[in-house]
């Protein structure tokens, strides 16, 4: 049971209102517009489509001069390409803007119901102003971009997809990494 004496952050505050909304999970109530994105807030994770397997995804990190801004683990600008079963030694954390990482998303905020989201400000933003300054293997099984997300957000490494994945041994799922 929740601590209704605990002082809330207003970022904290703020979420906690929006996610009681009844009959309508944080997920299909800012999925419901049509025709437009939907709002985002720092620290939401968002889901790039790509092919059968796995989507790409990143953290919302906000804007810099009106432009809106993506971290997300990439072996884009690496010189390795994917090694030996699904490897790249020099993978790194980019902040990108958003339309650069993809023009089609959607947020996936999908642990919010298991585990609480972090503080963008306080924990999320230095974790990734620090992570961006080191090298990282990325694995698609193990240390993916959706495992960063969650990480980012929630504290937790979890990736839907790649117990999904035919190496995975399950069902394939609806995107692709980008």
């Amino acid at each position: 049971m929740e601590n209704a004496s605990a002082p809330l952050s207003p970022f904290q505050s703020a979420r906690a209102l929006r996610w009681r909304l009844p009959l309508l999970s944080n997920h299909k109530l800012r999925s419901c517009r049509h025709n437009s994105h939907p709002k985002l807030y720092p620290g939401d994770i968002l889901e790039f489509p790509g092919n059968s397997y796995f989507s790409h995804f990143g953290v919302y990190y906000g804007e810099r001069d009106g432009v809106p801004y993506v971290a997300h683990l990439t072996i884009r600008d690496s010189d390795t390409k994917l090694l030996l079963f699904g490897r790249a030694i020099n993978a790194a954390v980019k902040l990108d803007p958003l339309d650069v990482v993809g023009k089609k998303f959607k947020v996936r905020n999908y642990l919010d119901d298991k585990h609480p989201p972090r503080d963008f400000y306080n924990l999320i933003k230095p974790e990734i102003d620090d992570v961006m300054t080191k090298p990282i293997t990325f694995d698609i099984l193990f240390n993916n971009s959706e495992h960063q997300a969650t990480m980012f957000r929630y504290g937790v490494k979890k990736s839907e997809q790649s117990r999904m994945s035919p190496q995975g041994g399950g069902r394939e799922s609806k995107f692709a990494l980008g």
